[in-house]
């Protein structure tokens, strides 16, 4: 017989408004009601105090296995100058064993020296093992000679298609690496044994839970054995919804089916990149940079990523493209037109930075999803105008509410580790969109409580075409849920006080 439990005197958040007790039955939810609970029962009681049950919330777009791999990396996130990057990298290489030393974080327009990252700052540092240097987006990095060495980039003919190697005026390799090309250094870095890339999703899954999330919809490329042999023995306390790189479908191991469920393990989607990011120049825009002479770059030609949907369609998986620029997005869109996506194929274009408005009258009219990143916007906002200018792609531009406006439908993500995972920051971003030094960046643009949750939670759910079994609190949904403090319903800031109590995931409490 399952077991019931009763939670009472709470404010429990359902799309028919506050109740205050609601019963699960094992894994569901049974019941739930308003006023004084009076009737006779026999199972679990939990008194809530008055504190809030909100429906189980969802990042839509994070990398776990890189989450949870940052904790043996150098963390580079914050640092105001290239000498702050020197100290760590003398600090870690003094008590580091790895083959290779890896750092993830830098951000170009915080340094005091206005400038990339180069080589020759790491080699002063570190010249006798490689080094790679990841930039906050993960589009760019910076390598040292001795990496440079070890990858023979020096006897390359011709750059990776849809990459760039920096070279300086007498066509010198000074360390830099956009997009494609840094798909060199990937097979070196990433040789870990079996047992360690379990620690690294381990952690990352960890991380995510405490913080509040109920599921991720993780981009995690050839981890489906990793996340199976998890999911088999009871390690999973969220719900994980992995989401593939293209090239996963060439693999000639075991390849999990649309839709197919080992726990609480599923696969939903298949990922492709269109283009870079803002931050790092590579995001592929329709006219050129406000402070530059190129437009970006396009990681897939038009007829490749028609070619490469079109195949992931007919497979039976979803859709999602990584596009940021307004050229970007405009070829997703065409490519989706001509393969015939609809509104009931739920294909979604993830971040949706640079919009404009026959874009957003695109994707309303043909129902694709647009997954946003609410944290980017305290992140981007202090070199946004510099990248855009202050026109037209400006204004359409992290307009997350516009698109709500337009009837797109928006989910919800962190990209983690590029920010932080907390769904309760990503919440306070999409409501209060504080710029860098903490002011209301563009307040046209805040969402409501109510909305910014939506994002969160039901439209997430209907991402993945799960509405009918999560996304809110209802009479024979899953029950997913987390509780935590009420003032976050009225009172932005409380979002940052610690506000989480318990995490409950298919009716068992996890935090």
């Amino acid at each position: 017989m399952e077991k019931e439990i009763l939670f009472h005197s709470g404010q429990i958040w359902t799309s028919d408004g506050i109740k205050s007790w609601m019963i699960i039955k094992g894994n569901i939810i049974f019941e739930l009601g308003e006023g004084e609970f009076k009737k006779r029962f026999n199972g679990t009681k939990i008194n809530l105090n008055g504190k809030l049950v909100l429906p189980g919330l969802h990042d839509a777009h994070i990398h776990n296995y890189s989450l949870g791999r940052l904790e043996w990396r150098v963390n580079l996130s914050g640092v105001k100058s290239i000498i702050e990057i020197q100290n760590k990298l003398k600090n870690y290489n003094l008590k580091s064993d790895m083959n290779w030393i890896i750092g993830h974080g830098w951000d170009q327009d915080r340094f005091k020296e206005n400038r990339y990252l180069t080589k020759d700052d790491i080699d002063e540092i570190i010249n006798d093992k490689p080094v790679i240097l990841y930039r906050a987006c993960n589009h760019i990095a910076t390598i040292n000679s001795k990496a440079i060495e070890i990858l023979r980039l020096e006897d390359m003919k011709k750059e990776p298609e849809g990459g760039k190697i920096d070279r300086n005026m007498d066509n010198e390799i000074i360390g830099i690496l956009r997009e494609e090309a840094l798909s060199l250094v990937t097979k070196h870095v990433e040789k870990q044994d079996m047992k360690m890339r379990e620690k690294y999703f381990k952690k990352g899954i960890e991380r995510c839970v405490n913080s509040g999330l109920t599921a991720i919809h993780t981009n995690d490329a050839s981890a489906w054995k990793y996340y199976s042999e998890l999911a088999k023995n009871g390690e999973l306390p969220l719900r994980v919804y992995l989401t593939m790189k293209y090239s996963d479908l060439d693999k000639e191991d075991y390849l999990p089916k649309y839709n197919e469920q080992i726990g609480l393990l599923k696969c939903k989607r298949v990922k492709l990149f269109a283009d870079g990011s803002l931050g790092a120049e590579t995001a592929k825009l329709r006219e050129n940079y406000d402070d530059l002479e190129h437009s970006g770059i396009m990681i897939e030609n038009a007829e490749a990523l028609e070619m490469k949907i079109r195949r992931i369609h007919e497979l039976g998986y979803q859709l999602e493209i990584h596009a940021i620029g307004d050229k970007a997005i405009e070829l997703v869109i065409e490519s989706f037109e001509k393969v015939g996506l609809k509104k009931e194929d739920r294909a979604m274009i993830t971040h949706c930075q640079v919009m404009a408005n026959d874009l957003i009258s695109k994707m309303s009219q043909y129902g694709y999803i647009a997954n946003i990143q609410p944290p980017f916007v305290p992140t981007d906002s202090m070199w946004v105008e510099k990248r855009l200018g202050l026109g037209e792609r400006y204004r359409y531009s992290y307009a997350w509410k516009t698109l709500i406006d337009n009837g797109i439908i928006v989910t919800g993500g962190s990209d983690a580790p590029i920010e932080n995972p907390s769904p309760f920051w990503g919440i306070y971003c999409a409501i209060m969109r504080p710029d860098f030094e903490g002011n209301i960046w563009r307040e046209n643009e805040c969402l409501d409580f109510e909305t910014a949750l939506e994002i969160y939670t039901a439209n997430s759910a209907y991402a993945l075409r799960e509405e009918n079994n999560l996304g809110i609190l209802e009479k024979g949904y899953l029950a997913d849920f987390i509780i935590c403090d009420p003032m976050i319903m009225y009172n932005a800031e409380r979002l940052n006080e610690s506000p989480l109590y318990e995490v409950w995931v298919d009716g068992k409490r996890r935090v």
